[in-house]
């Protein structure tokens, strides 16, 4: 029982460090949002209380070979 639960353990920590850092959670961001972005169908209307939020130009903090999601044109982002 214990050998199993070490198992399990392993298998959560190597699923959590291939799928859930920062850099996954950004590149899964990115393309929902690109997806939503195809199905507008009007214009996104600002409101005088919205605060426009600065992208960074630096994103060497980003490791993009790591990310995937532009390389699964197949998949949607529920499969991501």
């Amino acid at each position: 029982m214990f050998i199993k639960a070490q198992q399990i353990v392993k298998r959560a920590q190597r699923f959590t460090q291939r799928n859930l850092l920062p850099n996954h959670i950004l590149c899964y961001h990115v393309q929902v949002l690109q997806e939503y972005a195809k199905h507008l169908i009007s214009s996104v209307e600002i409101l005088p209380d919205m605060e426009l939020v600065q992208h960074e130009t630096d994103e060497s903090h980003i490791k993009k070979d790591k990310c995937i999601c532009h390389r699964l044109e197949n998949y949607k982002h529920i499969d991501l």
